[in-house]
């Protein structure tokens, strides 16, 4: 993703300077800055070395694209998963699990705890 944001960046700095839509773009390379910045602090912090990008839809856009690559392993209380392929979404500040994460496990919400049994 962070490519995806450089390339919008270098777009958005091609405007002219007398175009009448500089003002906006200027205002969009601040935001897509910041995008940038957060797509390459995760994948940092998570060791992650994007190996391509896939488009997939989202409960609040349809055909968003993503980077892909791969983590070692991800654990959430006893709940283990390796070598697992993940997207990066700027957009989130925090990851969200999926399928591949809880596939191999029955799920009980109560109340106060989530409880994990592997299957």
């Amino acid at each position: 993703m962070a490519s995806r944001w450089q390339q919008a960046i270098s777009l958005l700095q091609a405007i002219p300077p007398d175009s009448p839509q500089r003002t906006h773009a200027l205002t969009k390379i601040a935001e897509y800055q910041g995008h940038l910045a957060q797509a390459q602090e995760q994948a940092r912090s998570l060791g992650v070395v994007t190996v391509g990008v896939i488009t997939a839809n989202t409960a609040s856009d349809k055909e968003v694209e993503f980077s892909i690559g791969n983590v070692l392993e991800i654990a959430v209380g006893g709940a283990v998963v390796r070598d697992v392929q993940v997207a990066i979404s700027p957009q989130l500040d925090i990851g969200l699990l999926g399928h591949d994460f809880f596939g191999n496990y029955d799920i009980i919400i109560r109340r106060d705890v989530i409880e994990f049994h592997l299957r």
